[in-house]
């Protein structure tokens, strides 16, 4: 393990760091991102060299516990593996930026703009591309079973880049809060601009409004109700099925959250809708509701796979369906469905043969 620290310790020494050496913060900045990435490394990641031997047992971004025992490392587990670290990087990326502008007010360095660009430079070459080599070579470790250079090694070029893209909407929302703080007032004391200070666009303010801010993916779905249909102002079994396919989705391919309350465009909606159609609805039986559908339509039943929480916002409550993927097929009514994107696909026919196949080959 010690050999594999020293690696990656050298792996960030990047030459592409190497700018604006007269920067009073760079290395003060530097010093801070790299503590941060050992800690990271230390406290999530290095566990998992432990997994064929003895498993693994860590708390993810949200509180939540993942446990996984040793002995069978399919894809399933990889993709636990190397999505679970994302929300711990976006939630440093910006509170890293955000403690930059503090820095800078403390000091009265200004324009902020320079030490801004310079924090998003550091955290790319001393964060994000490191610590992903970093679960490259751990998951290279766990494949090998010992013997790491009988397995080639997984390309993670895909989550850098889409870490790298995060960082860089986050750096431009905060340059633009900053130029509209900044920009002149009018004779009535408004700004010819819309744009809020940057602390608008914090987006570590809570867990779900960050998850709302990156909009649906892979990994994140919103549904505005469970079954209350908006247009017909009723019940209708339709749309909760497509809340159960959401799930179903998620269990057969890689963890992710289903957020009901949203709308498709982010707006927070809340639960109060689907509440109306219970008998003193409340979140207990909102929750059941979700939980005997589990039971009743779901084979084999996703036991232990599937949190259920919620959150209260001023516009309403949102429900947050966090999935964890399964290592087994799971069937929705008798049908296979599988996240694609940001939609789920339904199976059938030689389509659901060949994704069996490919399943089984990689786990």
């Amino acid at each position: 393990m010690r050999r594999l620290e020293r690696k990656q310790e050298g792996a960030i020494q990047s030459p592409a760091i190497l700018f604006n050496k007269n920067s009073v913060m760079l290395p003060v900045t530097r010093q801070k991102i790299v503590k941060l990435l050992e800690n990271l490394k230390r406290d999530k990641l290095t566990l998992w060299l432990w997994f064929n031997s003895r498993g693994v047992k860590v708390t993810d971004f949200y509180g939540k516990t993942i446990s996984m025992s040793g002995g069978l490392y399919g894809q399933s587990e990889a993709n636990v593996f190397l999505n679970f670290i994302k929300p711990f990087l976006e939630d440093t990326i910006v509170k890293t930026l955000d403690k930059t502008i503090e820095t800078c007010r403390n000091r009265e360095l200004k324009p902020e703009e320079p030490y801004i660009r310079e924090t998003a430079m550091l955290l790319d070459g001393y964060l994000i591309d490191p610590i992903y080599r970093y679960m490259a070579d751990i998951d290279r470790r766990i494949r090998g079973r010992g013997y790491p250079k009988s397995v080639g090694c997984r390309d993670v070029t895909d989550q850098i880049s889409e870490m790298v893209k995060f960082l860089d909407k986050c750096k431009d929302e905060m340059l633009q809060g900053l130029k509209a703080k900044n920009k002149p007032q009018e004779k009535d004391g408004q700004s010819k601009t819309n744009i809020p200070d940057y602390k608008a666009f914090n987006l570590a303010k809570d867990p779900i409004s960050r998850l709302i801010e990156q909009g649906e993916s892979h990994t994140l779905e919103f549904k505005e109700t469970l079954d209350y249909d908006t247009q017909n102002k009723r019940k209708n079994k339709n749309i909760l099925l497509s809340s159960l396919k959401t799930i179903a989705g998620f269990l057969n391919a890689a963890n992710g959250t289903l957020l009901i309350g949203v709308g498709d465009s982010g707006k927070i909606k809340g639960i109060g809708r689907d509440l109306s159609l219970m008998k003193n609805g409340n979140n207990d039986k909102f929750q059941l509701k979700i939980r005997n559908c589990l039971k009743d339509r779901f084979q084999p039943q996703p036991i232990g796979k599937v949190n259920i929480s919620f959150e209260n916002f001023r516009a309403g409550t949102i429900c947050r369906v966090y999935v964890q993927a399964s290592k087994d097929i799971i069937h929705l009514d008798n049908e296979v469905y599988v996240r694609e994107g940001n939609t789920t696909q339904l199976l059938k026919g030689r389509t659901l043969t060949d994704w069996i196949q490919k399943r089984k080959r990689t786990q």
